[in-house]
């Protein structure tokens, strides 16, 4: 692990105090050391300047000669300081990283900006004295740790030789000291901001060493192209060096803390609420749930203007469906595309930086692939010819430089078309309908279905006017579809009818027997008061001697009658009872003679009669 990567573990577990120099504001456009030198003496008067002048021009010695001038009163200097400082930041963006990493919540810095407070807005605590120790408890916000003074407070202000020289001296005892002494003694510290030439660093490091009891545990040093003996320096120290700006490192840590930070979450490094807040930032609702043994998970997530992506490593397997996979990466279709279990090695997902942690076993994961559509609307559909429509409908389009298509769901139907733009503008489509359809909306998906498929054109109205090309009826349909489609768009219809005329409502229907088809057109005749051409026709009659010699000749004879007995038919868990029938044949004859002669002699009634018909049929019509 190299030092960077072993810096990173350690803030993931809370282990890094930040102290932050003057360098680390100049990105922001606070004045450097030299700015505030000029500014002093450029508001001097003639006869100060040319004592300051003369001075060593470092900041400590140029407001300590200040000071002696105005009678040793720091007012003036003060003001001055404030004036050059507190102005507005052209940046605040390493800062704003720096507030998305929650475990770094204590921070010390020598700066008299308000950059961090400006950051942090409300999740911060300004700490520049012991005073507002004890005001400092609320544990999700994060501390900082002014102790060179802020400019609310100007008695506070450490900026002289001999500021520097008492503060060192005389506050070690202090309560925000004793502090500053238990973060080296439990922590390690990330200096930032900070040059060794800088004698505000020296008097740190003079003061940790004397008066803190020295870096006892690895400390670490951010600062751009420093000499080959000042990194040994550092060294002796306890203090690993890292050649960069700290403008550079920060998104260097801020990008791995965010891709961790809902496994820190779950390994309890974080606190629920401190996560949640960042993620608002992103526009991320993540809902956590808690597992038997108390430990959280990432129960679901969403986010309304980025996709999840993420990397999948497979085995090598030979359940992969590989062409399947292959022309769902490459864009020739869009189906889904299944991977069953033990077929990956590797999944990662993220959303906007953050890694979902959405599985601990990979090897028991089953994956399903989807691909995101370019768009998705809502929309009707419209018949051009017949003026039939279907309403509700969801579409998406998915392109890719191989493929287009539309996929079209509605309530009850799917409907997927597709225009392959390398192979000549082929289309091709398919549709689905669901199992459990109604009988209404089956006679008007399958007569929408039906008129298409024989002619029609289907328009598409998006409801936010994007404008969609109609979809032309297919030019090459298999004869055995184009015929199952037609005889559903009769059947539904057919039962619609009856539905509509008894007043009753069928459940969906899932089957059709043969049976079922025979009562539907007995009772359709019987709506429709047709008449049915039947085979044969059994009955039971008391018949007179006269009525019996005519039955039993030889020859056809004529029969009219009215059948009282009503008849009770059963269609799809429906009774439907059809009171009076009337026969009527020119050329009907007895099938079963024997049979009735035999019950005649016996004197048997009432008589089974079968009746058949030489020539022309039985008419049979119910009356419902």
């Amino acid at each position: 692990m190299n030092k960077i990567s072993e810096l990173i573990m350690k803030i993931r577990e809370k282990k890094v105090i930040l102290w932050v120099g003057a360098g680390f504001s100049l990105y922001a456009g606070m004045p450097s050391a030299l700015t505030l030198v000029n500014a002093i003496i450029n508001q001097s008067t003639d006869e100060e300047k040319d004592i300051l002048r003369s001075v060593t021009k470092t900041l400590q010695d140029v407001s300590e000669e200040f000071v002696l001038l105005r009678s040793d009163n720091k007012n003036d200097l003060i003001k001055i300081l404030e004036k050059e400082i507190m102005i507005n930041p052209k940046d605040l963006s390493i800062h704003e990283m720096l507030r998305q990493i929650p475990q770094i919540n204590e921070i010390i810095t020598t700066n008299y900006d308000t950059l961090f407070e400006q950051a942090y807005k409300d999740k911060l605590i300004v700490i520049p004295n012991s005073f507002l120790l004890p005001f400092s408890t609320d544990v999700h916000k994060v501390r900082l740790y002014k102790i060179h003074g802020d400019f609310s407070y100007p008695e506070s202000i450490i900026i002289t030789k001999t500021d520097y020289v008492n503060h060192f001296a005389f506050q070690q005892d202090e309560p925000i000291w004793s502090i500053v002494k238990s973060f080296l003694a439990k922590y390690s510290i990330l200096f930032i901001g900070y040059s060794l030439e800088d004698e505000n660093v020296k008097s740190i490091f003079s003061a940790i060493d004397d008066k803190l009891g020295g870096f006892r545990n690895k400390c670490y040093f951010v600062s751009p192209r420093l000499p080959k003996h000042r990194q040994d320096y550092l060294a002796k120290k306890n203090i690993e060096y890292i050649n960069m700006t700290g403008e550079e490192f920060i998104p260097i840590i801020h990008k791995e803390i965010q891709k961790h930070m809902i496994e820190d979450l779950q390994r309890g490094y974080l606190h629920h609420t401190d996560v949640c807040h960042i993620l608002h930032e992103y526009n991320i609702d993540a809902n956590f749930n808690i597992q038997s043994d108390g430990t959280l998970y990432l129960e679901s997530v969403q986010c309304a203007d980025s996709a999840i992506k993420g990397s999948i490593k497979f085995n090598n397997d030979n359940q992969l469906p590989m062409e399947d996979l292959q022309a769902f990466m490459h864009g020739l279709n869009f189906n889904s595309v299944k991977i069953s279990k033990g077929s990956i090695s590797s999944l990662k997902t993220y959303l906007k930086g953050f890694e979902l942690p959405i599985v601990n076993d990979v090897e028991n994961v089953e994956l399903e692939l989807k691909a995101i559509p370019k768009k998705t609307f809502e929309c009707s559909f419209l018949l051009k010819n017949s003026g039939q429509a279907l309403n509700h409908i969801q579409g998406n389009i998915y392109c890719s430089p191989y493929l287009i298509q539309l996929d079209f769901d509605h309530k009850y139907v799917l409907l997927s078309y597709k225009l392959k733009v390398m192979d000549g503008g082929d289309t091709d489509f398919n549709f689905e309908t669901a199992t459990n359809i109604d009988v209404i909306e089956a006679k008007q998906i399958y007569s929408f279905i039906n008129e298409w498929l024989q002619g029609d054109e289907i328009i598409i109205l998006c409801n936010d006017g994007t404008k969609i090309p109609s979809i032309p009826s297919p030019t090459e349909v298999a004869d055995d579809l184009k015929n199952k489609v037609k005889y559903l768009s009769r059947f539904y219809s057919d039962l619609f009818e009856i539905q509509k005329y008894f007043g009753v409502v069928f459940d969906a229907i899932n089957e059709i027997t043969e049976n079922d088809l025979n009562n539907m057109s007995y009772i359709l005749a019987a709506i429709r008061k047709n008449t049915l051409t039947l085979n044969n026709l059994t009955m039971k009659i008391t018949p007179s001697i006269d009525d019996f010699e005519s039955i039993i000749s030889e020859d056809g004879f004529a029969v009219k009658f009215v059948m009282k007995e009503p008849k009770p038919i059963q269609l799809f868990g429906k009774i439907f009872t059809l009171q009076e029938g009337q026969v009527n044949c020119n050329d009907a004859y007895v099938i079963n003679k024997t049979e009735v002669i035999e019950f005649y002699r016996r004197g048997e009634i009432p008589i089974p009669l079968v009746l058949g018909s030489k020539g022309n049929g039985l008419n049979f019509t119910w009356i419902a």
